[in-house]
């Protein structure tokens, strides 16, 4: 059974990616009935400097039953967010779907991401195709506060083009029950919820590099707060978690905020205006690969937002698997449901005030809420775990005319 899966001007050398659709597709070919063939509609200019590494994992995908087709495309990466008059350059996607479909019959057409989906309605219409779109993200709501901001020919495009392309899904997939909840209850029957996968080492697989850091950074008898990932101006501001100590300052006495980040010198030249966290600090940069082996540096992960998300974030699923309590508010509101659901951390407003009996509950209880938080994320996020979720989809598309 052939599943056609369409990652339209990302790039799946990206670390996201790489685990999100490369490490996914091995699993679920491995073992299973179905035949992968993996559409990347590469932008050129990553398509000519990337081509060594193109080959290389073409023939590494095919050890795994996963067929690669690159198609190259006129488009830029960072066009992605797709403005109106980006529209027309996506059509040019349909030509080679509908050639390769004619030449492998594909059950499923399963699309990564919105801009993707547009011209899918041709293959809806015209050869009866099931299309399954990933979300992934709440992309309407997220581009209109960054991207689109004040572009209001884009907002009223997406606005409209957003629920063409539920109803032409046969199914969509969400990473929150927040995000089923609030956006797609008229399309309930369809939706399925997927969160974000990530791989998940031993428990006691950096245990010495822990310790090294630690006494190295003088930080062994400290409680660390973490934050992994970029900063932006629209969703996550360095601003944000400055105002979280601020508005904490009993914590101050025996913490370290301890990030990381590829935007190293623009956050420390952020945290320079505030006094709050000076000597109290720690900015790393860190290969993806190495991400796991960091986070096992900290006691407790953070994210804090001043605008509302549905999300389960990524960073969230790694600090879930790192074992590490989360500290949310209420803006964050897909982890936010989970982790008071299954009291995985704490919820805080959005006054970002952390009261601090609730933090003495969960330092005294640290040890039990880390091993609740590793085998969350060990059953409901881990690679192996979201695979046979995508399995049991394919299936139920397929054998049961959903």
């Amino acid at each position: 059974m052939n599943i056609a899966y369409i990652v339209f001007a990302e790039s799946i050398f990206s670390p996201i990616l790489y685990n999100q659709v490369i490490n996914l597709l091995k699993l679920i070919t491995n073992g299973s009935k179905y035949n992968i063939y993996l559409l990347w509609f590469c932008p050129i200019k990553i398509y000519v400097t990337k081509k060594h590494d193109i080959t290389d994992l073409r023939s590494n995908l095919a050890k795994d039953k996963v067929n690669l087709h690159v198609i190259p495309i006129f488009y830029r990466e960072h066009w992605f967010c797709a403005k109106w008059y980006h529209v027309p350059l996506i059509y040019q996607i349909i030509f080679p779907i509908i050639k390769l479909n004619k030449k492998y019959n594909f059950a499923i057409l399963h699309v990564r991401s919105f801009p993707g989906a547009i011209p899918l309605h041709i293959m809806a219409r015209f050869y009866g195709a099931k299309i399954i779109l990933d979300t992934r993200s709440d992309f309407v709501s997220e581009n209109m506060l960054a991207a689109w901001k004040n572009d209001l020919l884009t907002i009223k495009y997406w606005k409209k083009q957003e629920n063409k392309l539920y109803n032409i899904s046969k199914k969509i997939v969400v990473v929150s029950d927040v995000y089923k909840d609030e956006k797609l209850s008229m399309f309930n029957d369809k939706v399925e919820i997927i969160p974000n996968n990530v791989f998940i080492a031993s428990n006691s697989a950096y245990n010495n590099f822990k310790y090294t850091y630690r006494k190295q950074k003088n930080i062994l008898n400290k409680i660390v707060f973490c934050y992994l990932g970029s900063f932006n101006y629209a969703w996550n501001k360095i601003e944000t978690y400055i105002k979280f100590f601020e508005s904490n300052l009993y914590l101050l006495d025996n913490i370290h905020f301890y990030i990381i980040t590829q935007n190293k010198e623009v956050v420390k030249d952020i945290l320079k205006t505030s006094h709050v966290l000076t000597g109290k600090y720690t900015l790393e940069s860190v290969k993806s690969e190495d991400v796991p082996e960091y986070l096992s540096v900290a006691d407790i992960g953070l994210q804090l937002m001043a605008h509302q998300d549905s999300r389960i974030g990524i960073k969230v699923v790694e600090y879930l698997a790192a074992g590490l309590p989360v500290i949310v508010n209420q803006n964050v509101r897909g982890a936010a449901s989970i982790i008071e659901k299954n009291k995985l951390g704490i919820v805080i407003g959005n006054d970002y005030v952390l009261p601090k009996y609730k933090f003495d509950e969960l330092i005294k209880s640290k040890d039990i809420i880390s091993k609740r938080c590793r085998k969350f994320a060990i059953d409901n996020f881990s690679n192996e775990a979201i695979a046979q979720r995508y399995i049991k989809l394919y299936d139920a598309i397929i054998h049961n005319g959903e």
